[in-house]
């Protein structure tokens, strides 16, 4: 079970943020490396927060760092918010600027590891035989409604249809975005012409009268 990714760790914040939180959290780095420079200049923190939103206000930010502030959603931003930006970053590193979750911590109950590595077997078990085979092998506390819902809150590397599951290439293929095709410079007629035999085709198929009729 060594080879299960960092995202089954619920410690790794950034293994278990999805790309659209790492995006943003990446474009926020960049919006505070200038402040972090300042600070490790000597400045304080606060100061160097009132001055970019003093700055802000005023219309003096540059054009990168007003698209900056965009990106990460930020029409207009607060001292404290900038503060708090800034520490977590001066902390944590660009992790600490992913979003933290506030609601009920979900308990550990063990066989977690397990249950992601028996879902994910070929022969494609369910929720229902993975918590049948944790049962058998003495994990507690375990439900077929637990197992299911922890399932499928996996990306979709570990999910239903994971490359170990269905297959790389048909994990690929189920990835693959939606293309819906054209049919401006088709001429007309010739989206037909495989799925159906033209009229000439019909009609030379088609028997004649003289050939029903017996030879007199």
């Amino acid at each position: 079970m060594s080879d299960l990714p960092a995202a089954l760790n619920p410690d790794d914040h950034w293994a278990c943020a999805n790309e659209d939180q790492k995006r943003v959290a990446g474009f926020l780095e960049s919006l505070l490396k200038p402040l972090d420079e300042l600070v490790d200049g000597g400045a304080s923190i606060n100061n160097v927060a009132a001055l970019f939103v003093s700055q802000s206000a005023a219309g003096k930010l540059d054009s990168r760092m007003r698209h900056l502030m965009t990106l990460v959603g930020w029409e207009t931003v607060s001292v404290p918010t900038i503060k708090r930006a800034l520490s977590a970053y001066r902390k944590e590193g660009v992790t600490g600027l992913l979003p933290k979750y506030k609601g009920r911590v979900r308990q550990d109950y063990g066989w977690e590891v397990r249950a992601v590595a028996l879902y994910n077997l070929p022969g494609k078990p369910g929720y229902a035989d993975v918590a049948f085979k944790l049962i058998q092998e003495g994990f507690e506390d375990v439900t077929e409604s637990r197992v299911a819902r922890y399932l499928k809150a996996m990306p979709a590397t570990l999910g239903k249809f994971s490359p170990a599951r269905i297959g790389p290439h048909l994990h690929k293929l189920r990835r693959q975005k939606f293309q819906r095709r054209s049919l401006e410079e088709v001429l007309v007629g010739g989206e037909y012409t495989q799925a159906t035999a033209t009229p000439l085709t019909a009609m030379s198929a088609t028997p004649t009268r003289a050939s029903l009729t017996a030879p007199s």
